[in-house]
């Protein structure tokens, strides 16, 4: 998989004016965070701090 979507095609991306060689900073990926707890005092704040300073934000978060 590379580092940029394939949902458009290249005939029509090209275009579109898009680059394949120059992906986007910010492809259009969605970033889904799925975090299962348990007893989970001692890790957690890590695992929560890991995601928000991800470089990518996640628009998605289920937590259970």
């Amino acid at each position: 998989m590379s580092v940029h979507s394939h949902s458009a095609t290249h005939q029509g991306a090209a275009a579109a004016g898009f680059d394949p060689s120059d992906p986007p900073a910010f492809p259009r990926h969605i970033v889904t965070a799925v975090l299962v707890s348990h007893d989970g005092a001692r890790w957690l704040p890590d695992a929560l701090a890991g995601l928000l300073g991800q470089e990518r934000p996640v628009q998605n978060a289920v937590a259970a």
